[in-house]
């Protein structure tokens, strides 16, 4: 599965999960991204690192 945020694979027993009171579910790599997600933040620490 791939986080919803920055698009990154996520291994199989690792991330998290937040299920919205709509039912979505949404995988975030770690808390970090969560955190992001939650902010609406743009991507900017993700585009960074791939340089």
């Amino acid at each position: 599965m791939k986080c919803d945020y920055t698009g990154e694979e996520i291994k199989k027993g690792q991330g998290k999960m937040l299920v919205l009171t709509s039912g979505k579910k949404l995988f975030f790599k770690d808390s970090k991204a969560e955190k992001n997600w939650k902010k609406s933040r743009k991507l900017e620490y993700a585009e960074k690192e791939k340089e």
